[in-house]
Formats: C-alpha cells, structure tokens, sequence
C-alpha cells in the first residue's frame, strides 16, 4: 500500500479505507512529521474541492458523514465558504468598477498607466490579508491537534500506572494469602503432631469420640444458650460446624481465639456445603490442644478478591472430663 499517494490520503479522509489501511496511515501520522504535513494540505484541497462543488455525489456524502466529524473540520469548512464569498463578491464587483471608470477614459496617457499599477498593489494586498488569516488559522488548527494528541498520551499513561498500582495490590494480596496459608500450615502441623503423640502414648484413643458441636452466629458469650462440649479424655477431635446465612463467598476463614480475645489456631481456604438454604463451614481442633474454658470462632468469607469480610462469631464453651 502506498501512504505517499494523495488518492490513498483522500480515501482516508473520506472513511474508504479498510481498517488495516487506516491503521497504517495513523501509525505513519504519529511518526512522521512531514507525513502530517502533507495529510492536512491534502485536507485542505478536499475541502475546497467540497466548496467548489467538485466532488462526486458519493464522495460528498461520506464528506458530510465521515470526514466532518469533528468541529476543527466544521470550523476549516466555515472558514473555506467565507473565504469563497468573499473572493466571488470581489470578482462580482469587478464589471461595476470597469463601468465607472470608462468616464475617466479621457484622462491623460500617464494617468492610464498608473491605473494598472494600482490594481495590482490593491491585488497583492488582498492577498497578503487573506494568507496572513489563512496562516493564523491554520496555526490554531495545528496547536488544537497538538494539544489534543498529547492530551491522549498524558489518557494512556495515566491508564497504565493505574493499571500498575492494582497489579501491585493484586501481588500484596496473593503474597499476603500464601503467607496466611503458610502459616495455617505450620500450625497444622503442630496440632497433628502433638496428637500423634498423644496417640502414640495412648493407643486407646483411636477408638475415642469425635466431639461435633453445631454453632450459629449471633449468641453472646455468657448466655444460657451457649453451646457447651463435654470433652471426655478419650476425645481426640473437636467438630464445630458453623452454620451460616446464603452470600455469594466462594471460599472461607476461621480463627479460634479465647476468652480474651488471642487468636490461637486459624483455617484458610475452608470449603461450605449447602444446607437448609444457607451454608456450613467446619472447623476441625485436636481436643488435646483446646483446654476447658470459654472460646469463640470468627467466621470471615471472599468472593475472589483476596478481601475478606466477617459474616459473625460463634461462642462455646469447652469442659473436659
């Protein structure tokens, strides 16, 4: 494809061009100067040909429709019809003066030898004000497009350091994730050890109860409805199951913490099952590791986003035999 042809410029102009045509020629805009030059002499010849009436009836109408889209290029137009009146009205008053001046055709020789010299200073003014408007507005246009280029560039990078600070965000909250689960495993494997252990000393407890208590949110510690779990000395396990209303959390959290509020044992990446229109989370604790008192578990849950948010606390209290 040739860029350099006025043909493929005006088909540009014009919106003929296919979409990898016009890309072409952008790319060239932004790069070229002189390339840029050449485009708006070229569109200042298809709006003079438009004023003249010169262009095809298809041509015309992808001219109303495409190429006077934006109100620089209604202004360019504007300023070409005023430019044509005002040279046709001179031109009209051209036979007017012809006419008043055959009167004085009796004036002397020499007088009829300046008379052309005057025309032509009077010729050659009109065209230094004509161009020196000209060159002013075209000066205007060409800082209007300036400003408007640059004013994309200062879009797009704006677009791209916020598009930086939420990938750095993302990259806190997954190293903040890894780093949580690193710990849960830790703790995992510090519960699963001393329970080993209490089992290797204590063949017996193999057969002992899992202890399964059912929690909801919303009940004060100290209330006579606070779940109690009687934990015999066989025990090795301790089951809450917190239940909980429908949301939209794809996945869950919970931390033990004590009376006092010390968080001793927390679960990431927890699973729900669907139950009776809304969820059930559950928590699993080495009874060895949960000595008698009062505790609570908070419950938190995430969409995705790596935020979580708190959907309650559950208050019980443990006894051992």
């Amino acid at each position: 494809m040739n860029l350099d042809n006025d043909s493929m410029i005006k088909q540009y102009l014009l919106g003929e061009l296919t979409e990898e045509g016009q890309q072409q020629i952008e790319e060239r805009l932004l790069r070229d100067g002189d390339y840029f030059e050449h485009l708006q002499l070229c569109e200042d010849e298809l709006v003079d040909e438009y004023v003249r009436g010169g262009l095809p009836p298809d041509e015309q109408r992808r001219f109303d429709n495409h190429f006077l889209s934006t109100p620089e290029r209604h202004e360019k137009l504007r300023f070409a019809r005023a430019l044509r009146r005002y040279v046709s009205a001179a031109v009209e008053a051209e036979p007017a003066t012809t006419a008043r001046s055959a009167r004085s055709q009796l004036l002397s020789a020499s007088l009829r030898g300046r008379l052309p010299v005057m025309a032509y200073s009077l010729a050659a003014a009109l065209l230094l004000v004509l161009g020196g408007t000209w060159v002013i507005f075209r000066n205007w246009q060409l800082q209007n497009e300036l400003a408007q280029i640059r004013s994309q560039q200062s879009a797009g990078l704006r677009s791209e350091r916020e598009l930086q600070r939420q990938l750095q965000e993302q990259r806190a909250g997954y190293m903040e994730l890894v780093k949580e689960l690193q710990h849960e495993k830790d703790q995992r494997a510090m519960l699963e050890r001393k329970a080993s252990s209490s089992i290797t000393s204590n063949p017996d407890q193999l057969r002992a109860p899992i202890i399964s208590l059912v929690l909801t949110p919303g009940l004060l510690r100290g209330e006579e409805t606070t779940k109690k779990a009687l934990v015999p000395s066989g025990a090795t396990l301790i089951r809450l199951e917190l239940h909980f209303p429908a949301n939209d959390y794809r996945s869950w959290r919970a931390t033990l913490h004590n009376a006092e509020g010390a968080e001793l044992s927390r679960q990431s990446l927890l699973k729900a099952r669907s139950a009776g229109g809304g969820g059930i989370v559950v928590m699993d604790l080495p009874a060895e590791a949960i000595p008698g008192g009062d505790y609570y578990v908070k419950l938190s849950g995430t969409a995705g986003s790596g935020e979580f948010e708190d959907i309650g606390k559950y208050y019980f209290r443990v006894t051992k035999k």
